[in-house]
């Protein structure tokens, strides 16, 4: 099995836990985040070790957390806001992140579909975090030279147990035939609605008060 690609971010803010169940998701704070680059994933597990005899008699792993270093070409201020809890000021028409010591990142949904090929055939895995709190690792840039370097966009999301339901469940993942069904998976299990926009929200301007694109 070979993984051939990544597509189609999206994400849901939580506006409840539940107790033995998957949280609830905002439909207006739920959308595609933007276009993936990409999808690093680290899990970490407690493990203890019983020993008698001179040998392990005994072994015990246990998910603890993990984390996800995700890449995309670029997000909008609105999605920026949604999952990391910052604020836009929309006074004069335009959209100004705002960004302060006080904001508080939501704990969201997060999901994505890798292309895989299996036995020579293209399948689709799309795959489900319950519960994630994304950060920013910072913001760079150079200049432009003679050769062409793509400056891309990472954050990296925190994954926690949802503690109650079935198994203290963390993930899910299903794999498809067709990317359409792997799209509707994924909207369908973080409540997403309609047809969002990989771009733009509804309320989102640019600078000349014009909505974007």
């Amino acid at each position: 099995m070979a993984t051939i690609g990544i597509k189609h971010p999206v994400y849901a803010v939580i506006s409840a836990f539940n107790s033995g169940a998957k949280p609830t998701y905002n439909a207006a704070k739920a959308g595609i985040l933007g276009k993936a680059t990409k999808a690093d994933v680290t899990l970490n597990f407690a493990e203890g070790s019983l020993y008698a005899d001179d040998a392990i008699a005994e072994y015990a792993t246990k998910f603890q957390n993990g984390s996800i270093s995700a890449g995309f070409d670029e997000l909008t201020p609105q999605k920026y806001s949604d999952i990391l809890g910052y604020r836009i000021d929309t006074t004069g028409g335009a959209s100004i992140l705002k960004k302060g010591a006080k904001d508080t990142a939501p704990h969201v949904g997060f999901g994505y579909y890798k292309t895989k090929v299996i036995d020579g055939v293209k399948k689709y895995q799309a795959k489900i975090f319950y519960n994630c709190v994304f950060r920013e690792n910072g913001d760079n840039a150079e200049t432009a030279t003679d050769s062409i370097n793509f400056q891309t966009l990472e954050l990296t999301a925190t994954v926690l147990p949802v503690i109650g339901f079935n198994e203290d469940d963390y993930t899910e993942e299903q794999i498809f035939t067709t990317e359409s069904a792997a799209i509707t998976y994924l909207h369908s299990a973080l409540g997403i609605t309609g047809t969002p926009s990989t771009r733009s929200a509804p309320s989102e301007t640019t600078g000349d008060g014009t909505k974007g694109k």
